[in-house]
Order: C-alpha cells, then structure tokens, then sequence
C-alpha cells in the first residue's frame, strides 16, 4: 500500500511586506507543483496571499524535507524574479515551518486556507485544491469500488478582482 503523509508548508515574505503581486501568484500556481515534485512530493493544496503562501504536500517515500523546502521557497523565488518583471522581486523571509497533518483534519485545513485573506487581512490571491487524496481516502476505507477517477485540479483565486471557479464544499 502507497503511503499517505502528509505535511503543511508555510513562508513569509521579507518583513511580511505585501510583495506578492497576482502575477507572482499566478506564476507560483504553476511552478509550485513542479517544484514539490523535484523535491519528492506532491502538491496537493495552495493558498497564497501577498504575504505569504501556505501548501500541503503529500511526501514521497524518498523525501528529503530541507531539500523539498529548498526547492519549494528557494527555487520559487529565484525563477519568479526571472520570469516575471515589473512587479518587484519576491524575497522571502528566513525560516518556514513544515509540520505533519492528519488526513482527517483536511477539510479544517481547506477551510483554514480558504479563509487566509480573510483572516491576515489580504486578498486571497490564488486557492487550489488536488482532490485525489479524498478519492484515495474513500478507496481506502471502501466507499468507492473499482477505479478511482483523479480529479483535476480545480482553483478558486481571485487574481485582478475577478474569481474563477469556487471550490465544492467539503463533505
């Protein structure tokens, strides 16, 4: 059987200046990804404000964690101040904190991401969810028999005032 584990990532900005812009954010929702997979995981969740970022990861078995947080703030930083001009560079702030999260605290963690504007007090620039954990999660206990489909990933951000599709609410 795979293993399940999973984790929270999260960074500040430089003095948690709002130096994240919607370009930044947007470029981050497609970099992230590919990122968390150098580093042996998955990225399975991502809330970001101007501020700071927020994602839950599935670890491979191989994962090396300083090394997935090195490509995952590090290499984030240095290709978004190459690709994206314009907008100020992204500096983040030292440190980060990576913790272990139970799988059934995952809806409490997507309502604790959907609501980071909010409660910081900043635009929620970009929401995505990778719901293949909860149909792995239903396969596990039974509820779902035969092949499971894998979702796509589905956003909800609100980049330049104008929202995309929402998030399903969780069961």
């Amino acid at each position: 059987m795979p293993t399940l584990f999973l984790a929270m990532l999260s960074w500040t900005t430089w003095g948690r200046a709002a130096q994240i812009r919607p370009g930044h954010a947007a470029a981050l929702s497609g970099l992230l990804p590919r990122l968390a997979e150098k580093g042996g995981a998955e990225l399975t969740e991502l809330a970001v404000v101007s501020t700071h970022v927020h994602a839950i990861l599935r670890l491979g078995p191989r994962c090396d964690a300083s090394r997935l947080v090195k490509y995952m703030k590090g290499g984030s930083a240095l290709l978004l101040n190459r690709l994206i001009t314009g907008q100020g560079r992204i500096r983040w702030a030292h440190g980060h904190d990576l913790r272990s999260v139970d799988l059934r605290s995952l809806p409490q963690l997507r309502y604790y991401l959907n609501n980071a504007g909010r409660r910081h007090g900043v635009p929620l620039l970009v929401r995505w969810s990778l719901v293949r954990i909860d149909e792995e999660l239903k396969e596990r206990r039974g509820q779902v028999s035969g092949e499971s489909a894998v979702a796509s990933a589905q956003w909800s951000s609100v980049v330049g005032g104008q929202a995309s599709a929402s998030l399903q609410p969780d069961n």
